[in-house]
C-alpha cells in the first residue's frame, strides 16, 4: 500500500477515535448538550468546515476504492512478445519454480522466496534453512547461480539479483534412527 493511502487510513482512524471520545464524553456528562450545540453552531457557515468536509469525503472515497480493488489480482510480468501476442507469467508461478529449484539442493531444508519485478529484471529474495557442516558461502553462491540460470533458461525472464539470507542452520534429522526398547 502506498504512503498516501496509509496516511488516509490513519487520518480516518484518528477521526473515528475523536468522534468516539466525544460521544463518550457526551454520554458520561463531561460535555453538556449545550456545549455540543454551541460547537456545531459555530462550525456552520465557515469555509474551514467545508474544506475539512471535502477532504474527509475524498479520503473516505479513496478508502472505499481501496477496499473494492481486487487484492487477489495476480501480479505478472511479460516474458515474451511475438506476432501472435504477449506471453505473461505470474509472479507466483516464478516463485514456485524458484522454490522447486532450491528444494532440489540437498543441503537446504526450508525455503521461502519472494520475487519482485524491476526495470532491470527479476529480483529473487531467498530465506533458507541449511544443514550444519555445510560451507554456507559456497552453497549460497551455487544456489544464486543455479536460480539465475534456471529462471533465465526455463522461463526466459532476465534475473537482476538473487539475494540469499540464511535464517537458520540445523542438524540433519536422522531418518532411520531405531528406538531401543529395554
Amino acid at each position: 500500500m502506498r504512503f498516501l493511502d496509509r496516511f488516509f487510513i490513519l487520518m480516518l482512524a484518528l477521526l473515528v477515535v475523536a468522534i468516539s471520545v466525544g460521544l463518550a464524553s457526551f454520554y458520561f456528562g463531561v460535555v453538556s448538550q449545550y456545549e455540543v450545540a454551541n460547537f456545531v453552531a459555530e462550525l456552520g457557515g465557515r469555509a474551514e468546515t467545508l474544506i475539512v468536509a471535502a477532504v474527509l469525503f475524498l479520503i473516505a472515497i479513496r478508502i472505499i476504492q481501496l477496499s473494492f480493488m481486487s487484492r487477489n489480482k495476480d501480479k505478472q510480468t511479460i516474458i515474451g512478445e511475438g506476432e501472435l501476442g504477449t506471453v505473461r507469467i505470474t509472479i507466483e508461478a516464478i516463485n514456485n519454480f524458484v522454490k522447486d529449484v532450491v528444494r532440489a539442493e540437498a543441503n537446504t531444508t526450508d525455503t521461502q522466496s519472494k520475487v519482485k519485478v524491476t526495470e532491470e529484471g527479476l529480483d529473487v529474495i531467498l530465506n533458507l534453512t541449511v544443514y550444519d557442516k555445510v560451507k554456507v558461502p559456497n552453497l549460497a553462491n551455487q544456489i544464486q547461480e543455479q536460480v539465475k540460470s534456471e529462471i533465465e533458461e526455463a522461463i526466459g525472464a532476465k534475473v537482476d539479483q538473487v539475494e540469499v539470507l540464511i535464517k537458520a542452520i540445523e542438524k540433519p534429522k536422522e531418518k532411520n534412527k531405531k528406538l531401543r526398547l529395554d
